[in-house]
């Protein structure tokens, strides 16, 4: 009997790593999907239209398929997924797309551990190291191959090389994200003490601005729950200081590899940047915090600035 494994994502980063693992293993049985929020365009982008579907498809399985899920942290989507697999007794996995906040991706403190899953999924050590810290049982923790490596591969193999520019300019990538969510989250009333994404990317283009006869070119990345027009005064304030764009590029990896350097703050964006062999930097302006991207090859940063003091022309 051929085996079929559900696909449940909410969020963009869970979905990535989902439908990375299901192109590995395309013709390895029936792929079933309850994707929801910046999940779906995703899945869309790389499998075409997503008929609707929600829990119940879950009806379906047998005891010897897989629900297989990604590790939302605000949406409920997974958890429930999880709570239903064992409520059937069907095998169930959680693929870990991120670094940090592992127990509350589960439930909230003193339940969280009954409502994990058969398995936990890691795409590196990092996060298998962090999992076991945090007290996952050591039999549930599974050290995976990353599926978004072997994409990210055939990815660079599809795109032409980004040739070295002749004046020695740097052409730099930003990603967003909503910096502000995760402020509120850790300091509560005290967030305003801490720059948010709004101060950060106005201090990024401030110094670009300082340093615009090196800057080849700068694109904005949003995050997948940003709007589009976020940052659309700042970029017009810009604009016309050196070649300035906000990217409306579906493929991450199309835009890290059209550009020299990858910047931001703990985006899984700049893991991706890691693995496609550019240099990436995690700048935290202002007052620090203690960011999730354990990766010693990111070079972290409190001033923008240093971005050029390090004259990298790759």
């Amino acid at each position: 009997m051929t085996r079929k494994t559900l696909l449940v994502a909410h969020d963009a980063g869970g979905a990535e790593l989902l439908s990375a693992w299901q192109a590995e293993h395309a013709g390895q049985g029936v792929f079933l999907h309850v994707v929801d929020g910046p999940a779906r365009r995703i899945f869309e982008r790389d499998f075409g239209p997503m008929p609707p579907a929600d829990l119940t498809v879950m009806d379906r399985l047998e005891p010897g398929d897989l629900v297989l899920t990604g590790s939302s942290l605000g949406a409920d989507l997974e958890r429930r997924a999880i709570a239903r697999a064992r409520e059937r007794g069907l095998p169930c996995a959680c693929f870990l797309d991120h670094w940090d906040y592992y127990a509350e991706r589960f439930g909230p403190p003193g339940s969280w551990l009954e409502a994990l899953p058969d398995e936990i999924w890691t795409p590196d050590t990092y996060a298998r190291d962090l999992a076991l810290r945090t007290g996952f049982p050591s039999a549930r923790v599974l050290l995976q191959p990353n599926p978004l490596q072997a994409r990210l591969r055939r990815q660079r193999a599809a795109e032409a090389p980004l040739p070295p520019d002749s004046e020695g300019r740097l052409s730099l990538l930003y990603v967003c994200e909503p910096i502000g969510l995760k402020l509120a989250l850790l300091f509560g009333d005290k967030a305003g003490l801490y720059d948010d994404e709004m101060i950060l990317v106005s201090k990024f283009l401030e110094c670009l601005a300082r340093h615009a006869p090196r800057v080849a070119r700068a694109t904005l990345r949003l995050h997948p729950t940003e709007p589009s027009d976020k940052y659309d005064m700042l970029l017009q304030g810009h604009a016309k200081l050196f070649p300035l764009e906000r990217s409306n590029e579906p493929i991450l990896a199309r835009d890290i590899l059209r550009h020299s350097v990858v910047v931001g703050v703990e985006s899984a964006a700049l893991v991706a940047g890691l693995m496609l062999e550019k240099n990436v930097f995690s700048c935290l302006t202002g007052r620090p915090w203690n960011i999730a991207l354990p990766h010693k090859e990111i070079k972290h940063i409190s001033d923008f600035n240093d971005i050029f003091r390090e004259s990298i022309t790759s």
